[in-house]
């Protein structure tokens, strides 16, 4: 890991390193992207050469298979002193549901129960997420759900991905977290740190590429305890098919 003269100094000054603690959240994108997507991810218990002795690890997760609870302490150089604590990831307002869909990538009608006829109001929607597992995708199925609704109501639909302009990904943010949007398509891009607190149904576009990937996704609905979320994913056939 490269590491500016500014963080080594910082790391090791005494009247700082007395109060430090390294706090590793979402951990479980190590071992999803240490090895592809983020190469430095690989690095990043090398940071403790620069460290006192005494300096705590923290690494937080809400989703980590055994393996990746094995991948995660190796890397973060934890020794076999570590404490691990698993308060599970169970959460009673959240609803999972498969459905199988008649088709694949082309059957965009398959999202068109979230917005039902009759809507005259942003309010008549609820508020929900609809991911895809490509950028392309986001574009094709949020036209789809615009074009059910009246051209007043359009713009309660918008798109979220990497691509956009940190201004595009900031102002959707904060349309949706003020209810004026009601449907954001989005890619992974999205499902970073986010804290909606009104999603009462995240969508997943065809099957994820792991099951840690659809709990992560899912689990960014029913944020606030008080509301139920279903959880949907859309399975194209072939995934149920026997070999």
């Amino acid at each position: 890991m490269d590491l500016n003269s500014g963080l080594r100094s910082f790391a090791r000054d005494p009247k700082w390193a007395k109060n430090l603690v390294i706090v590793v959240d979402e951990a479980h994108c190590i071992p999803r992207w240490k090895d592809s997507f983020r190469k430095t991810y690989a690095s990043i218990g090398a940071f403790r050469a620069y460290l006192p002795h005494h300096v705590p690890f923290i690494a937080c997760t809400a989703t980590a298979t055994p393996r990746d609870v094995r991948v995660i302490c190796e890397t973060l150089q934890l020794g076999a002193d570590v404490d691990i604590i698993n308060l599970g990831n169970h959460r009673t307002n959240l609803i999972w549901e498969v459905r199988t869909m008649k088709g694949a990538a082309q059957s965009v009608d398959e999202v068109d129960f979230m917005v039902p006829e009759g809507i005259t109001k942003p309010e008549d929607l609820e508020q929900q997420l609809l991911f895809c597992n490509e950028r392309g995708q986001t574009h094709v199925l949020a036209h789809r759900l615009m074009q059910r609704l009246p051209e007043h109501l359009r713009h309660t639909v918008e798109i979220y991905h990497s691509l956009r302009t940190v201004r595009q990904r900031a102002w959707t943010m904060y349309r949706f977290e003020r209810g004026e949007t009601r449907i954001i398509v989005c890619s992974e891009a999205i499902a970073m740190g986010c804290d909606f607190q009104n999603v009462t149904r995240v969508v997943q576009f065809m099957i994820t590429d792991s099951l840690t990937t659809w709990i992560q996704r899912g689990g960014r609905g029913g944020r606030n305890p008080a509301l139920t979320c279903r959880c949907i994913m859309l399975v194209q056939p072939s995934v149920f098919q026997l070999v």
